[in-house]
């Protein structure tokens, strides 16, 4: 745990006294916030209930009240200071708590962000609603008009509307094709499809009702409230009533803060750590500028604020800048524990709401739609199931009725722990296909550590038949989108099983998901259109990937007479060249052949580039740690020593990688960052690993952002052995590039061999280009270096050097 720092002069934060260890319970939290605001604030709350006693009397406030519903990007629940960070500095929701009412038992509609936001409107949760899943670019999945939000339903009621910030709610952002912002009630939106880019400073990509902006100066979550501080001011008529809601992208990767939030931090070494606290604190300032803009404009009293966020925190939490708490709490973003749905939750409503109280009432993001309809004197919808409950009664220490149990899916959970249920202190979590079921009593083990299940068998039969009903009910309620990729990763993993009869079918699956269990099902994978599905003897194709409409394949070689169940191998996985522009997995077909003689499994992987697919060197990096990701999630099945992994490619492939082995960032928002992304050892043909400006190649094309993105700038002593193959009259890669690379290696303490070739120009180890002379003593070289990382054993035989060189280059 951090040390807590000492209070910096003239700072708003809470004093130290009221602030609970992170890493104390939430019902020791509860507690400790209580003692502690009974004595370091018993003065301000006293006065301020004594202020608003004639109101608090009667629970009285104005008619057809202002909602402002402030939502947040994988903020975890431990990430303020009044939800217990000794280090985190958050004074101005850290006062706006004391202002309030702060849930210690607040929940996301779902572990990750666009069913979360669905609920939010729809008061419906997410399979419901349809949006079952976070919506990738260009995907089929959108909010349809059919649902009936908030904002539709309180324009009618004669509310003015605005949103800005993150949508997320269609795959096709600003396209007449799927519905906006506005298609939902929104009178005025400024937004983006997802994420800021390139980064939450100085944002490029947001749409202003229908309309790009172009470059913004400042944080996103600034930006994004300077615009609704704009629309409140510009509104013609202050008497009506007004719906906003502001989505930040912080702390969502990627990560950038600005310097003036970093300073706070500077006595932290991790300059990651730094990045992420001070993303939060950058938040705070965001929130606090239109608190008082509120203020300012006359709306403190009639207005209701929701501060809460979409989901848990992203990553591992223990390195890059990914380093939300979830206060001690089970699990992460995507998890169906705690860790995963437990979010911050604070709302303020004066006359209605008691000042500093605390509830541990537990609530769910769905509970806002049926609250704000309440409080606006809206009927909810009588025509669809609403799995929204006030938490108006809560405001006054009363229960909340529930018609519907708090429940979540989410397909990117691990499959034995993909739906949950809430009833009371007890939570049951069953796997995907509900055939396995855990049973924990919440307030005895609110870390979710000992499964009741055999201990309490009535409580656990009980709750077990309601959730089945329950899930039943609501799978059979939404859309069918979410079958086809079920159906899909159900295909794979009885592709799975029929590999052991040597089945050749590729294998589909969702590209988030962790390891699976096998299950038989009898649909066929989707291939989409486009996708260059290739043929290549002796090798099964995987899908390991679905990016927009595109699948991506490995292509896997295993030894002979491999047995996946009884044998673990080191693995490696090529990456063909060709600028990022195009290129064929089969470039590096002979060299995967060759090491599967030789005892590795080893794959040929296709990824996305420019001429196929428009995309950027960005997306090559992504996929590339995708393609590691996939085999390391499927270690087991493929019979593949998850800690020896390699990659290997050759120009642009070689770039991807050895980005695998360097880069912390540049992932792929969807996959599971749970699973590392980082090869053990690289084997590169003429690599482009230098981007920068001095001698990088193609430096023009990323120059925005090569730092990011060069192998070269981003060794350390964590990076994987290498060896790297280079002629000396390449024309894109200078020998002094090359060896400046491997010195750098070397200082950091890592493995690195530079092999190269007088006379040979770029791509002489393709045997079309350099002979077969060459490609041979490249492969023995190759091959003499897996010997030495504990890859190979032994020497190859004249037989399989003469079979690898007979392999024709494609």
């Amino acid at each position: 745990m951090e040390a807590r720092p000492a209070p910096s002069k003239g700072s708003h934060r809470l004093p130290s006294a009221i602030i609970p260890p992170v890493s104390s319970s939430p019902a020791t939290v509860t507690a400790l916030m209580n003692r502690r605001l009974s004595s370091s604030y018993h003065a301000l709350i006293l006065l301020v209930l004594i202020a608003t006693l004639p109101c608090m009397n009667n629970f009285a406030v104005g008619a057809d009240p202002n909602v402002i519903i402030f939502l947040t990007d994988d903020q975890g629940w431990g990430d303020l200071g009044c939800y217990g960070h000794p280090r985190i500095q958050s004074p101005n929701i850290d006062r706006f708590a004391t202002e309030g009412l702060r849930l210690t038992q607040c929940y996301s509609a779902c572990s990750v962000c666009s069913p979360s936001r669905s609920a939010i409107l729809t008061g419906r949760t997410p399979y419901r609603n349809g949006v079952w899943r976070w919506i990738p670019e260009g995907s089929q999945y959108h909010l349809r008009t059919s649902e009936i939000t908030l904002p539709t339903l309180l324009k009618k009621k004669g509310y003015e509307t605005c949103h800005v910030g993150k949508w997320h709610l269609n795959g096709l952002f600003n396209s007449k094709d799927q519905p906006q912002p506005d298609a939902h009630g929104y009178d005025h939106w400024m937004a983006t499809q997802n994420n800021a880019a390139p980064n939450h400073i100085n944002p490029t990509n947001f749409v202003r009702n229908g309309q790009p902006v172009g470059k913004l100066e400042g944080p996103s979550s600034g930006v994004c409230v300077q615009e609704a501080v704009g629309w409140l001011e510009s509104r013609k008529d202050k008497s009506k009533p007004f719906f906003l809601t502001v989505w930040t992208h912080e702390p969502h990767l990627p990560i950038e803060t600005a310097e003036e939030y970093l300073k706070l931090y500077s006595d932290l070494e991790d300059p990651d750590l730094r990045q992420h606290h001070g993303n939060i604190t950058q938040v705070d300032a965001a929130f606090g500028k239109l608190m008082k803009a509120v203020d300012t404009l006359g709306y403190r009293d009639n207005t209701l604020v929701v501060y809460t966020a979409d989901n848990g925190p992203e990553g591992e939490g223990t390195k890059g800048r990914t380093r939300g708490s979830t206060g001690g709490l089970r699990g992460r973003k995507r998890h169906s524990h705690e860790g995963g749905i437990r979010v911050p939750g604070i709302i303020r409503l004066p006359g209605k709401i008691q000042p500093g109280s605390t509830s541990d009432t537990p609530v769910i993001g769905t509970d806002i739609f049926a609250t704000v309809c309440e409080l606006a004197g809206v009927a909810v919808p009588n025509d669809r199931v609403i799995d929204s409950a006030s938490m108006s009664p809560m405001f006054r220490n009363e229960p909340i009725v529930r018609t519907q149990p708090l429940y979540w899916r989410n397909h990117l959970a691990a499959e034995q722990y993909r739906v949950a249920m809430r009833d009371g202190d007890w939570k049951i979590v069953a796997a995907e296909d509900l055939s396995s079921f855990e049973l924990y009593n919440l307030k005895e083990d609110w870390q979710e550590s000992k499964d009741l299940a055999a201990k309490y068998p009535d409580k656990f039969n009980e709750l077990k038949a309601k959730l089945i009903a329950h899930d039943t009910a609501v799978l059979k309620d939404g859309p069918d989108w979410w079958k086809d990729e079920v159906g899909i990763e159900a295909k794979q993993k009885s592709k799975n099983k029929g590999k052991a009869k040597g089945s050749p079918k590729p294998v589909a699956r969702d590209s988030n998901q962790p390891v699976q269990a096998p299950v038989q099902t009898t649909k066929e994978p989707t291939v989409r259109a486009g996708t260059p599905k290739l043929d290549i003897d002796g090798a099964i194709p995987e899908i390991y990937k679905t990016a927009s409409e595109y699948d991506l394949f490995l292509y896997v070689f295993s030894p002979k007479g491999h047995d996946p169940i009884k044998d673990k191998r080191p693995a490696i996985v090529f990456f063909f060249g060709g600028g990022w522009t195009g290129g064929s997995p089969t470039q590096f077909e002979p060299h995967a052949r060759y090491l599967a003689s030789r005892g590795m499994v080893a794959a040929v992987a296709d990824y996305r580039v420019k001429s196929r697919q428009k995309t950027s060197p960005k997306e090559c990096v992504a996929d590339g740690k995708s393609a590691v990701r996939y085999l390391r999630a499927h270690a087991e099945r493929l019979g593949i020593d998850p800690n020896r992994i390699a990659a290997g490619g050759g120009s642009a492939g070689g770039h991807v990688a050895a980005a695998t082995g360097t880069l912390p960032g540049l992932d792929d928002p969807a996959d599971d960052r749970s699973i590392s992304s980082k090869s053990n050892a690289l084997v590169l043909f003429n690599p482009v690993y230098d981007n920068g400006p001095d001698g990088g190649w193609n430096h023009a094309l990323v120059e925005s952002y090569w730092r990011e993105i060069s192998p070269a700038a981003n060794i350390d002593k964590n990076c994987p052995p290498a060896i790297v193959f280079l002629g000396e009259k390449d024309a894109l890669i200078p020998v002094a590039t090359a060896k400046r690379f491997q010195l750098r290696m070397k200082e950091a303490g890592v493995v690195s061999e530079l092999e190269l070739y007088p006379g040979q120009p770029h791509g002489f180890f393709n045997k079309n280009k350099g002979g077969e002379q060459i490609f041979l003593e490249t492969i023995q070289k190759m091959d003499r270096f897996l010997v030495d990382q504990g890859y190979l054993v032994g020497k190859p035989t004249d037989s399989q050097l003469s079979e690898v060189a007979k392999t024709p280059s494609r």
